[in-house]
This record gives structure tokens, C-alpha cells and sequence, in this order.
């Protein structure tokens, strides 16, 4: 896109009647302006890019590559590392109903996750309790509800607090 002309514009803008005046344009990068003693931007992204260049090349030599990325709903692995059997590793998604608490069914799905990763078993039995999580605080009454947020350190198994949704009314 061609840069505006602030001259020009600000007679458009007079002849118009506007109410507000244009300025010459200053090009920011991310708010940062390399010092007088570092390199432009673009010398620093030139080495940037040749490092990574040369990273990858020496990478080849270290050894097989590392997979880009690894579902663990169908973990099969290509090889699997030793004694990881395949199969499904996440536990079933469950319903938060109308409660804005999916950082607590996030955070327990990734933590049911790895306990059965650690435990080398995809069909190891757990169900932690997203309910701790969001608004089972120690015997407060009344809890937290889905306005007033949840408690990070409070994992536990679903028996103490089954979670249902507190929407308030």
C-alpha cells in the first residue's frame, strides 16, 4: 500500500472542513529501534537466519529428527519409546455446560492426560474433579461460583465434589 502524503492529505482535509489534521507516518517495528550500537534490524535478522541455517545443518548430523508434533488421542508412535504401549491417552471431553470454567477442564484434561502417559496405561481409570478446581475451596459455604473464579491447587478425585454448573441467576 502506497504511503499517504500528509501535505496533500491536510488540503483535502481543510478544503473538507475535517475536524482533525494529518501527520507524516513513523514506521515502528514491535515499538523497538535497535540503539546506535546494535545492527539494523535486518543485518540482526540476516545473522538470525544464518544461524538457523547452520543449526539445521548440524541438527542432520545429531541424529534423527524429532516428530513435529504427537496426538495422543491415537498414539501409535513410529517407534513408541520403550514400554509406551498405543492406543488413546486423553480422557473423554466432558460438558462445562453454560459455566465460563474451561481453565479448569483444560487444566484437569492435561493433568489426566499425563497421569496416564506417566503410567504407560491409555486406559488407566482417572477422572480428577474439575469442581476442586473451580469452586470447592476447603468447606468455604457458600464456594466460588462461575463469577468468582477457582482454586489451581486443589486437584483432586470426582467423589469429594462433582461439578455441576453454578450459573448466577
Amino acid at each position: 500500500m502506497p504511503r499517504l502524503n500528509a501535505t496533500e492529505l491536510n488540503i483535502t482535509l481543510r478544503s473538507t472542513q475535517a475536524r482533525w489534521q494529518a501527520e507524516e507516518q513513523v514506521e515502528r517495528r514491535l515499538g523497538y529501534t535497535p540503539g546506535p550500537e546494535e545492527g539494523s534490524l535486518q543485518a540482526r535478522e540476516t545473522l538470525a537466519h544464518s544461524n538457523h541455517q547452520q543449526f539445521m545443518a548440524m541438527a542432520g548430523i545429531a541424529g534423527p529428527p524429532t516428530p513435529t508434533g504427537i496426538d495422543w488421542r491415537a498414539f501409535s508412535g513410529s517407534p513408541p519409546p520403550p514400554g509406551l504401549p498405543a492406543g488413546d491417552y486423553v480422557t473423554p471431553v466432558e460438558n462445562q455446560k453454560t459455566c465460563g470454567s474451561c481453565v479448569a477442564f483444560g487444566t484437569v484434561a492435561t493433568i489426566e492426560s499425563a497421569v496416564r502417559i506417566r503410567a504407560k496405561n491409555p486406559k488407566l481409570a482417572v477422572d480428577l474433579s474439575e469442581a476442586d478446581l473451580f469452586y470447592c475451596h476447603g468447606g468455604i459455604n457458600p464456594g466460588p461460583t462461575c463469577e468468582t473464579g477457582w482454586n489451581p491447587s486443589a486437584v483432586t478425585p470426582h467423589t469429594p465434589c462433582k461439578y455441576t454448573a453454578k450459573v448466577p441467576l
